[in-house]
């Protein structure tokens, strides 16, 4: 008997029923689901050994790009990132069901997390 997963970006408890963003960044796809001031980001590609560090940062990037706040605190594996966002005063988080590709330019350590240049194109399709 064969199983297949048919479901590898299915939503977390919390984010069901709310439009992922896909995002490609520095060669990581990501579904992002954004519900308040909390994200879930859920790495769509294979990799060999994932390490949580670079999975994390990337995902993290990924669910400020998506949600225009700022990262406070990460949990979760490899596989499911979720996180706490701040936004600035006033701001709504985004979200929405479109689909970006970006480019990471540079990447600095900054209290233990990580300032980013990105590029970022909405994809057409």
């Amino acid at each position: 008997m064969i199983l297949m997963l048919a479901a590898c970006d299915m939503a977390g408890r919390d984010f069901r029923g709310l439009p992922a963003t896909r995002v490609d960044l520095g060669g990581m796809q990501f579904a992002v689901r954004t519900n308040g001031t909390t994200a879930e980001a859920i790495r769509l590609n294979r990799m060999l050994r994932p390490r949580m560090a670079q999975v994390g940062t990337l995902a993290g990037l990924a669910i400020e790009q998506v949600s225009g706040c700022r990262v406070r605190q990460i949990s979760g594996d490899v596989a499911v990132v979720t996180a706490r966002l701040h936004c600035a005063q006033g701001a709504v988080p985004t979200g929405g069901s479109s689909a970006s590709k970006c480019m990471l330019q540079g990447l600095d350590a900054l209290d233990g997390f990580a300032a980013e240049v990105l590029t970022c194109d909405l994809d057409p399709g």
